[in-house]
């Protein structure tokens, strides 16, 4: 059973994670379709508990102590994501390139932690929009674990958008590279959501939480080559 007012406090947190910017009251409103009545009172009480925050200078909407004090409890009970993260941050650091780790729940895929490279010329950071999801690493690696009939609802609800010459935009191409990602354990952004940019992927599961981490490596195009792929490969596979 479903309780409406509780999906209605969901469809708000999940506005103010996924932006990348703090949220006025009106976009949240525009995002969810509540009428501001409620809308205004379910965010009162999320202020309240210290579920969200809100800046008084410009009167906008972000995720609170409370809301990350309970995140990090959860992490706390999974030993799969703290070995993760010392091995991407030891990894960024053996070959200086930017690194990720992503949760990958299809209903809310989150960027978890990003590690920095030393270089002039880097990536930017990941955007974590399911409308990119055919055309990146991460993506990629989520789409290969839905079923066929989820794919295709998939691609009917967020398209198969073209962002570069290389972009997956035909759903059979798309499935043959989903297959080809279990067959050989990861996935590759080949300049697919961003012109001179590469991408590397690898899924990790944690069967006691039932959670899926994505660990992804950035290489812009001028650093990149087939023998730091198939490093960077073997890295990711290494316990």
């Amino acid at each position: 059973m479903q309780i409406k007012v509780i999906e209605k406090v969901i469809q708000i947190l999940e506005v103010i994670c996924i932006s990348e910017n703090d949220v006025k009251l009106k976009n949240i409103i525009q995002k969810t379709n509540l009428n501001q009545a409620t809308a205004y009172h379910i965010i009162s009480t999320l202020l309240y508990h210290g579920l969200i925050s809100k800046n008084n200078k410009d009167k906008k909407f972000s995720i609170g102590p409370k809301f990350l004090y309970l995140a990090q409890k959860y992490f706390d009970g999974t030993y799969l994501y703290n070995e993760l993260f010392l091995k991407m941050e030891k990894l960024s650091q053996k070959i200086n390139e930017n690194s990720y780790i992503f949760l990958l729940d299809y209903s809310f895929p989150i960027l978890l932690k990003s590690f920095k490279c030393t270089h002039s010329v880097r990536p930017v950071d990941h955007s974590i929009q399911l409308t990119q999801s055919h055309a990146s690493a991460w993506g990629k690696l989520l789409l290969s674990t839905l079923s066929e009939a989820k794919l295709v609802e998939h691609c009917q609800k967020y398209k198969l958008n073209k962002f570069t010459k290389n972009t997956i935009t035909n759903i059979n191409n798309l499935k043959k590279e989903l297959e080809n990602v279990k067959k050989v354990g990861y996935s590759f952004d080949n300049e697919e959501t961003e012109e001179g940019l590469y991408c590397i992927g690898l899924k990790k599961e944690d069967h006691i939480k039932n959670t899926i981490f994505g660990l992804v490596i950035s290489i812009p195009k001028q650093r990149f080559s087939e023998k730091l792929k198939i490093k960077i490969i073997e890295e990711l596979k290494t316990k």
